[in-house]
């Protein structure tokens, strides 16, 4: 077993031959675009957002918060799915999701605003 000591105090996981060690930076960075699918189901006054990529729960909350639906239910992966879409702070944090997410910082909060927008042209 091999331990490593961090700054902040933390111990980092032990390694398994062959596996990639823990990250403590995150290099992505942006190589081009890429759409990612939205479904919307209107019903009365209420609406379903269906949103390819998994979405952290801070995602799913500003997209009900700026709908201007009184009911507004958003789901995360209804055609299988994608890799996740991680919001700015989990980049910053350097989380798992953030680490497996093929979207760049920034991404989901355009994908939420982009949402809202078109919730708002729904509603006329």
């Amino acid at each position: 077993m091999h331990r490593r000591s961090f700054p902040n105090g933390s111990i980092a996981a032990t390694v398994a031959a062959g596996a990639s060690p823990p990250s403590t930076t995150n290099s992505g960075h942006a190589i081009g675009t890429a759409g990612v699918p939205v479904r919307v189901l209107r019903a009365g006054d209420g609406v379903f957002v269906g949103v390819q990529p998994e979405l952290s729960t801070d995602t799913a909350l500003a997209i009900r918060k700026h709908s201007p639906c009184p009911h507004t239910a958003v789901m995360p992966m209804p055609e299988g799915g994608a890799k996740n879409l991680a919001d700015a702070r989990s980049h910053a944090r350097i989380t798992y999701e953030a680490m497996g997410s093929s979207y760049a910082q920034g991404t989901a909060e355009t994908v939420a605003a982009g949402i809202a927008d078109l919730l708002r042209s729904l509603r006329g």
